[in-house]
């Protein structure tokens, strides 16, 4: 039984099946599917600033904007035939999206967190 290539999910899925597809081993493909769903579950434990307006934090602004792009492109992804350029692509916006998420958010807040307190310290004198 194999679904046939031209057949994909609602565009709501599509990030989700470009990481599904992206890796050739089907379990290793299923446990990332469930762990790119996982990791957005603990964003709100991730992401703990002192700052909580991004108005004021220039860096996460970018990286929002950074995995917002990464979506997209994930999306298209999905929607695309399984041959090898879109793979490739594919697989480097998979990698992109979990380094965003596991190391880019965290050291942004380890590093704004230091500054917010640096400016209380200088501004409490």
């Amino acid at each position: 039984m194999v679904t046939p290539p031209h057949i994909v999910p609602e565009w709501y899925f599509l990030p989700y099946f470009a990481v599904l597809r992206s890796i050739d081993n089907k379990t290793m493909g299923v446990l990332l599917l469930l762990f790119s769903i996982f990791v957005l579950i603990l964003v709100p434990y991730i992401n703990r600033p002192l700052q909580r307006s991004s108005s004021n934090r220039p860096a996460y602004q970018y990286i929002f904007w950074f995995q917002v792009i990464i979506i997209f492109y994930l999306g298209y992804i999905g929607g695309c035939e399984a041959v090898e350029p879109y793979l490739t692509v594919g697989r480097v916006c998979m990698i992109m999206y979990f380094i965003t998420f596991i190391l880019l958010i965290p050291i942004e807040i380890v590093y704004e967190n230091y500054l917010y307190e640096l400016k209380k310290k200088i501004y409490k004198k």
